[in-house]
């Protein structure tokens, strides 16, 4: 597929031009699955298509919080605009449990927990991506809304058992301190993006503590 191949040239090309054309084609590939989902695609393609684009979400989330900080610093509205074609790309799974079961992984899941602590807004966090208006920062804040909400609707017990592991062990093995992604949601709940990123993260902050509590 189109979104498959252009995520290897990602993963291997150091071309500034070409990384960022590439990014740009895959941001129109991911809103064409997102267009096509519903009503041209059967149920193993949907399958297929969400876990190409699970591949290609854990890729860009984790080689930007891994990175160099150069690389943050240097995120454009490209990348916000592709994080937003893929996060809500990932909502039209909700409901869907055999959509749900084939992106919920222990990877996916805890690049999801890195690109909220990225684009939460925190300039204190060494993983912070400066997010501007004039450099897309709708995107930016758009996906996060998307991923605060997918989360939160999965932090539920089957989804525990399903990975094998707790939420609390997940957010625990990506923060570089302890209570620093609670931190990253306490302050979105705080209506810094608006409405919807704060229910979300409002409701992940409960879940986590009611399972810290059982």
């Amino acid at each position: 597929s189109v979104v498959e191949s252009r995520t290897r040239v990602l993963q291997i090309s150091r071309d500034n031009r070409l990384l960022h054309s590439t990014k740009e084609m895959l941001a129109l590939a991911v809103s064409g699955m997102e267009n096509m989902f519903c009503s041209f695609m059967d149920a193993d393609e949907k399958l297929r298509s969400m876990q190409i684009a699970s591949d290609l979400f854990v890729f860009l989330a984790d080689s930007l919080f891994k990175g160099p900080k150069s690389r943050r610093l240097a995120a454009s509205k490209t990348d916000g605009v592709i994080f937003y074609r893929l996060s809500s790309f990932f909502v039209l799974s909700l409901g869907l449990e055999s959509l749900r079961a084939s992106i919920l992984s222990i990877k996916f899941v805890s690049s999801s927990i890195r690109f909220i602590m990225m684009a939460a807004g925190l300039a204190s966090f060494d993983c912070h991506i400066p997010i501007t208006e004039s450099e897309g920062g709708e995107y930016w804040n758009s996906a996060l809304s998307h991923c605060l909400f997918w989360l939160s609707c999965n932090m539920v017990q089957l989804s525990q058992d399903y990975l094998g592991t707790s939420y609390d062990a997940l957010v625990a093995d990506v923060e570089s301190s302890p209570r620093s992604f609670l931190f990253c949601l306490e302050h979105i709940a705080d209506k810094k993006f608006g409405d919807t990123s704060s229910i979300g993260a409002k409701q992940m902050l409960a879940k986590l503590e009611l399972f810290a509590g059982t």
